[in-house]
């Protein structure tokens, strides 16, 4: 079952106002556009949720009841989503780029030594941390392979078909 939120929350605003015209006016819409919305609401749902009185008048069907209790949860859940949602989209992707070493190499040097290269990461992925790990030598191909890390620094080239290989030069 799928549901329109625009129109729950019309539903909802016509269970507090109990009257088409008022809450129609609140929503910043004409009557009949509600009545449109809370049919295809109960058309979605299956269910009568309102006897309408000859003055625009308004009361709720035990189904209008029940689902009206359940709406207002749902409603505060989808908003707590979207605020959620949009917190996290306005946070910047923080980025670790984790740079292998071999351990046969001191890891303090070879980060200096990379110093121009990690510059040109960070200019190129805002945000990115970089943490310079040291790796067995026996064992380089496996740390990228099994992700480990993420790029090898090493003086030896490496082949293999899973790997792009590219030298630097420093």
């Amino acid at each position: 079952m799928e549901l329109d939120l625009e129109c729950v929350a019309s539903f909802l605003v016509l269970c507090e106002e109990e009257h088409f015209a008022r809450a129609a006016a609140r929503l910043h819409l004409t009557p009949p556009a509600l009545s449109k919305r809370l049919q295809r609401l109960e058309h979605q749902i299956g269910a009568r949720l309102l006897n309408r009185g000859p003055t625009g008048t308004t009361a709720l069907t035990a189904a209008g009841w029940q689902f009206a209790e359940q709406a207002v949860a749902a409603m505060d859940q989808a908003h707590r989503a979207q605020v959620t949602a949009c917190a996290a989209a306005r946070t910047p992707i923080r980025a670790v780029v984790r740079i292998g070493v071999p351990s046969v190499i001191n890891t303090q040097p070879a980060a200096q030594a990379l110093t121009r290269p990690i510059q040109a990461l960070r200019e190129r992925i805002p945000g990115v941390e970089i943490q310079c790990i040291g790796v067995p030598y026996g064992r380089t191909l496996d740390c990228l392979l099994h992700h480990m890390v993420d790029i090898l620094w090493s003086p030896a080239d490496i082949k293999h078909p899973a790997l792009d290989f590219r030298g630097l030069s420093l």
